[in-house]
């Protein structure tokens, strides 16, 4: 219930844009990039996030634009006790910018491992990949985007390869046979957030992974990703290439 007015992308003169995050956990990974364009517009932002991405985000206070990071929930925040003049949703960000498909920020990373965020176990000879093959159950498309893990199968039986779990949420009797027959480490009890996800994926040579938020992430890394995608896929991912523009 926001008491001031949405930003509609005008020049802003130093004043103050709540920017909230009201999409999926991969969204915000992904559309956090576009927080700079704020400060052409000559503002500054306060962003609002959730408790399970804060501490990945907190280092964006070192932007130059970013005024303050703060959890949505907790403690319940009231917005009106906030300084800022204005607000939007962080996904209309590329909208309000008037952004095309040549002028999405591509940098070869945007995000860090925030210091002190350690995942043990990841020490296995050759190229060290992680693995996701299932998003939330309660995607709507989730059918459509995840996929079996008996899939990986033909990847896991290389020996030139060490591999490691990123998947969290979707344990299973497969999922444990499958590990123990192909050796696959499981650091899921290690990753809490999203911060020590991104360091489990800093110390790998490569993630493989459906569509969900461990590809932005590891994106937004700069890690290698190769993002496994259904047949018709999400709007952002295009069609006839293979590559992203993100």
């Amino acid at each position: 219930q926001f008491t001031k007015p949405r930003w509609n992308g005008e020049q802003l003169d130093g004043q103050k844009v709540l920017v909230y995050d009201e999409q999926g956990f991969g969204d915000a990974i992904q559309f956090v990039r576009f927080l700079n364009l704020v400060e052409v517009r000559g503002g500054r932002v306060i962003l609002e996030t959730t408790p399970t991405l804060f501490d990945l985000f907190q280092q964006l206070n070192r932007l130059p634009v970013v005024e303050t990071v703060i959890q949505k929930n907790t403690p319940p925040t009231d917005l009106n006790t906030l300084n800022y003049n204005c607000y939007t949703s962080l996904i209309s960000l590329p909208y309000l910018f008037g952004l095309e498909l040549e002028g999405i920020p591509a940098p070869t990373s945007y995000l860090e491992v925030p210091t002190g965020k350690t995942v043990e176990g990841i020490t296995g000879s050759g190229c060290r990949i992680g693995l996701v093959w299932a998003g939330s159950r309660t995607h709507r498309n989730d059918k459509n985007r995840s996929i079996d893990l008996r899939q990986f199968e033909p990847l896991l039986s290389r020996s030139d390869c060490s591999f490691y779990s990123l998947q969290v949420g979707r344990e299973s009797d497969q999922q444990r046979q499958v590990f123990g027959q192909h050796q696959v480490i499981d650091l899921s009890p290690q990753l809490t957030d999203f911060a020590l996800t991104a360091a489990a994926i800093q110390q790998l040579d490569l993630v493989v992974t459906v569509d969900t938020s461990v590809a932005h992430l590891a994106g937004a890394l700069g890690k290698i990703v190769w993002t496994l995608l259904p047949y018709v896929p999400d709007w952002r991912w295009l069609l006839d290439r293979d590559d992203s523009p993100w």
